[in-house]
């Protein structure tokens, strides 16, 4: 199956397929390139070939962070593909930042170079954690008193629902529906997330809204995300609004073709505003103090017994909440309001 159905990989706009055994390229778009994709013609403008006086010469924007999947263990990785192409790579040494030069005496070659260093990045970025998420804020003040009041009457009613405390109950200066989460690294990936962002307020949210009626996110009743109620992760406020699920399946769309975000192309993005999350719980047992970076590990999981909660708070209503913009949000960030790091917003 995985010759049959390989791994997707989009890089700049096209659609790219990982094969699982090793193969010789021969030009990008023979070796890579999915046969349903209307490409036309390619120019050099394409891949930003110059010419020197020795040959030919690519330079690429890539994050610091995957330099060394260009490298490889012991420099293999590099080597390969110089070897198999004829090329030669510079990358910026370790700590800097700079741009990934390739050069050569043949044009086809350096360009299937650079298809296989950009296929091995997304691939490499495939595997890192998510760095950034579209957010829409709920933290609204009667949102966040109601949040409270909520919080309040289920540690009051339920002592002893096992593995319920304080510490697994949203920050509600954080509430918040995503949309959609983000793997952006480096600042032409920022760059790229904003400029989309943007482009979406006239092609994708106006269009989506009636603009004579103040539209509000109706915020009430929960939901969870597996299939028992007594082992419960995230549990989560159901939200509507006329509107939304397309907004946001559309968002999603155009982050995912951009290579930045994953969208399940058989399904709809599942709006959620959690509330319980059992991520966040803090005791003697779990380890929660390392971070790297900004992204913090923490110990596994251990989920919760919200049976009466979901019960008893089935139609609780929590708010209605003004839909008046989306955020680019930094995970595991805290701004000067206490919500997530904003990126950048688009208001409307």
């Amino acid at each position: 199956m995985d010759v049959l159905q390989p791994d997707i990989i989009y890089v700049n706009g096209r659609r790219y397929r990982r094969n699982p055994i090793d193969v010789t390229i021969v030009r990008p778009t023979e070796a890579y390139l999915e046969d349903d994709v209307e490409l036309g013609e390619q120019d050099d403008d394409d891949f930003a070939v110059e010419q020197t006086e020795k040959g030919f010469r690519v330079s690429m924007n890539v994050a610091a962070e995957f330099f060394k999947f260009i490298i490889g263990k012991s420099g293999e990785t590099k080597k390969r593909i110089e070897r198999e192409t004829k090329c030669i790579i510079s990358v910026p040494t370790k700590g800097s930042d700079g741009q990934v030069v390739l050069s050569g005496s043949d044009k086809v070659a350096l360009l299937a170079a650079q298809s296989q260093i950009e296929v091995l990045v997304e691939s490499a970025k495939m595997k890192q954690p998510w760095t950034h998420f579209l957010s829409i804020p709920l933290n609204t003040p009667p949102m966040q008193q109601q949040f409270q009041v909520f919080q309040d009457e289920v540690l009051k009613r339920f002592p002893k629902a096992r593995s319920v405390d304080s510490s697994i109950f949203q920050n509600p200066a954080k509430l918040h529906l995503t949309i959609g989460t983000l793997k952006l690294y480096g600042a032409e990936d920022k760059e790229k997330a904003i400029q989309l962002l943007q482009n979406s307020l006239e092609a994708i949210i106006r269009k989506n809204v009636e603009e004579k009626i103040p539209a509000k996110i109706h915020v009430q009743g929960l939901e969870y995300m597996n299939d028992d109620p007594g082992e419960v992760d995230v549990l989560y406020a159901k939200v509507s609004l006329n509107g939304l699920q397309r907004i946001a399946d559309e968002l999603v769309g155009v982050f995912s073709a951009a290579g930045l975000a994953h969208h399940d192309s058989d399904g709809s993005v599942k709006l959620h505003a959690t509330l319980m999350n059992s991520k966040l719980r803090r005791n003697d047992d779990d380890t929660i103090a390392t971070e790297i970076g900004n992204r913090r590990h923490r110990a596994s999981r251990h989920s919760f017994d919200a049976e009466q909660i979901l019960t008893e708070f089935k139609d609780y209503f929590f708010s209605d909440v003004p839909f008046e913009t989306i955020h680019l949000s930094e995970r595991f960030s805290s701004g000067s309001d206490n919500y997530y790091n904003c990126a950048h917003s688009i208001t409307f």
